[in-house]
């Protein structure tokens, strides 16, 4: 079968004992479901044509990503993205904002009136849709099933265990932080990015989180209230308060995620590059090294990379330590270069 130019499936591979008639079958099923069905899920709501524009700049921009890698475009259709209301957020996600389910390849965001919030975790969620996945074939009752195997380099046991889960969380979303950064600057964007600047402004001390969280104020990227937004008057009253040292409870901030992941990852970058017994000149060197073995699913790459600049097996001690990210970031701190002499 040839695949349809620049679609996802392009980037899926199925892997198992089954013959490859039967996998090449498979796959044909599921882009004839994805191009032709019409997936549809409780507490959807309807998107707006804000909603829209918020998808096609997250798809261009990531796609103008994939491209810095050599990467084709992927092909999204609107309707693969699912805004989803508070009431129909399953409870399995309670916790997180949004997820991407690789099995019916589709992004799943809480719905939010903030386009700011909504467009950062869309761009978080379709780079994970345009990295590489692979599927297990099993036999299930007889029929063959399909189970996620790994998305970029963030690999599943059959057991639901997940290996570099941190390290791929991480990439994906310093990938989307240079995304935002860029789209943020759009029209459609404008508002919310005048008032978290004019809020940032007036008293960057009472914004910025005291206590030991791992976040700081260059993760944040919106800042808002949620008093009265029709009340003109009700900004200037907040910028005056925070100019006193009093935040008022009505002030919220948006952070990008994962900076206990992200700090690892950095921390990496930075001592590989310190080493200086390799072929990189600076951190974008070295971060561009992990960012295309995530969006190829080239997690051998990652081992190696890890593996020769901090020794044979500390990849592994890092993924054993893949349920608990501050004990992996105790480990990384730790971590010695290793001479090559």
């Amino acid at each position: 079968m040839e695949h349809l130019k620049h679609t996802p499936f392009e980037n899926e591979k199925i892997i198992g004992n089954n013959p490859e008639s039967e996998k090449e079958e498979i796959l044909t099923k599921r882009e004839a479901g994805f191009y032709n069905g019409f997936l549809i899920k409780n507490g959807e709501r309807r998107k707006t044509g804000e909603d829209l524009r918020i998808i096609d700049l997250s798809s261009q921009m990531s796609d103008k990503i994939l491209e810095e890698y050599g990467l084709p475009k992927i092909e999204v259709p609107e309707r693969i993205i699912h805004i989803i209301e508070e009431q129909g957020w399953p409870p399995y996600a309670a916790g997180c904002a949004s997820f991407f389910d690789a099995r019916e390849l589709s992004v799943n965001v809480r719905d939010t009136p903030f386009k700011m919030e909504l467009a950062k975790h869309i761009v978080h969620e379709m780079i994970h849709l345009k990295s590489f996945h692979v599927f297990r074939l099993y036999e299930f009752h007889g029929e063959p099933f399909v189970y996620e195997r790994s998305v970029g380099i963030n690999c599943v046991t059959f057991e639901g265990k997940k290996l570099f889960f941190n390290l791929d969380e991480a990439i994906t979303e310093e990938l989307a932080i240079k995304i935002c950064q860029k789209m943020f600057g759009e029209k459609i964007f404008k508002k919310e990015n005048d008032e978290t600047k004019k809020i940032m402004n007036s008293n960057p001390r009472s914004i910025i989180d005291v206590d030991n969280s791992p976040k700081n104020q260059q993760d944040i990227y919106a800042v808002r209230y949620l008093g009265n937004n029709k009340d003109s008057g009700y900004l200037k009253r907040v910028i005056e308060a925070l100019k006193r040292d009093k935040a008022p409870k009505e002030v919220e901030k948006q952070y990008f995620s994962y900076p206990v992941e992200r700090k690892i990852l950095n921390i990496l970058i930075d001592k590989i590059l310190m080493s200086g017994e390799n072929e990189f000149f600076n951190r974008d060197q070295v971060f561009n090294e992990f960012a295309k073995a995530m969006l190829t699913g080239n997690v051998r790459k990652v081992i190696k990379l890890i593996d020769d600049n901090f020794g044979t097996g500390t990849a592994q001690k890092i993924e054993k330590l893949e349920n608990n990210a501050d004990e992996q970031l105790k480990l990384v701190e730790a971590l010695p270069l290793v001479s090559k002499k």
